[in-house]
């Protein structure tokens, strides 16, 4: 093959082999008389294996690929440009330059332009990740609130598809009453998990069936709606419970100090940058939710880390 004809650097490997061993991915041992070295997967190492139980090997591939890789050389410049405008022009609108994100300018095009053309492998690698989050974050929102307390009530899922997350929980919580909503175009063709009741409607038309507590996974993402939407959404929600009802939202959230993050929290101050590069908007930081809920009528009784740096628990109770 190939792989066997092609040298191999000894020294140059040995040297890399022991540094990640050093970050804990290989453990290191000596097999004979002669002291030979010997390599071997980690219990941390064992997760990047692709096809296991928890495949964070598409995290990888994704993150480091060239596309992404060649990007982060471009951020300094995307900071502070090397190209200025008069200050006549930027006032009135004209000459004023647009700028280019580091993934175009380190590809030449868009993300959305890269994968969507013939770029097979990282289109694969990319979809590979999202699979990945999507799942970690389902288990996130299973085990990161005590649903059985909403035993008998009726929890209605807003945005919610074609019913995925609420058929998981109805399959751990039977008691509870599951309900998903969403356009009426998305649910209109779907078959409901077992368990769960769809609904289609509009929710800035007033279209929210009866419920006890709404939940929310990604739908009050920036890229889908400016404040005013945002803040009419959640004045909905509000307006469709009843006394001592609670919304219960599933997103991102930066801490307002950086210095004090740990775990997940610090983990998506990474993943937020990543965004960054590729134009996606900023995650919200702990005030800006609690700006949200007060504009909406509402408040944060608590937010709280999950296993999922991306999936935050927010829950917003009536002001």
């Amino acid at each position: 093959s190939n792989l066997q004809r092609r040298k191999v650097n000894r020294d140059g490997l040995l040297r890399i082999m022991r540094l990640i061993v050093a970050e804990g991915v290989l453990v290191q041992s000596t097999a004979n008389s002669e002291q030979e070295i010997t390599f071997g997967l980690s219990a941390k190492g064992k997760l990047l294996r692709s096809g296991g139980q928890r495949d964070l090997a598409s995290v990888v591939l994704h993150w480091m690929e060239a596309p992404l890789w060649n990007a982060w050389a471009e951020l300094p410049n995307y900071i502070v440009g090397d190209c200025t405008v008069g200050q006549d022009a930027e006032e009135s609108g004209k000459g004023r330059v647009k700028d280019v994100l580091p993934f175009e300018k380190a590809n030449g095009m868009s993300s959305d332009e890269y994968y969507c053309q013939d770029n097979a492998e990282s289109l694969k690698n990319a979809n590979a990740f999202v699979r990945y989050i999507s799942n970690e974050e389902e288990k996130a929102v299973l085990s990161g609130y005590n649903w059985a307390k909403l035993s008998g009530k009726i929890l209605l899922d807003v945005g919610g598809h074609k019913g995925k997350v609420m058929g998981l929980i109805a399959s751990k919580y039977p008691e509870i009453k599951c309900r998903s909503f969403d356009l009426p175009e998305i649910v209109s063709s779907a078959t409901a998990p077992e368990g769960v009741e769809l609904f289609g409607g509009d929710i800035f038309q007033g279209d929210l069936p009866s419920c006890d507590v709404i939940f929310m996974k990604h739908f009050l993402d920036k890229v889908m709606w400016d404040e005013m939407q945002t803040i009419q959404i959640l004045s909905s929600c509000r307006d469709a419970l009843p006394d001592g009802g609670q919304v219960i939202i599933a997103e991102a959230v930066l801490p307002d100090d950086c210095s004090s993050a740990t775990g997940t929290n610090r983990l998506h101050l990474y993943i937020d940058v990543l965004f960054l590069l590729v134009g996606r908007e900023a995650a919200r930081t702990e005030s800006e939710w609690s700006d949200l809920a007060e504009k909406a009528g509402l408040r944060v009784d608590w937010i709280t880390a999950t296993s999922a740096p991306s999936c935050y628990i927010i829950v917003l109770s009536k002001a």
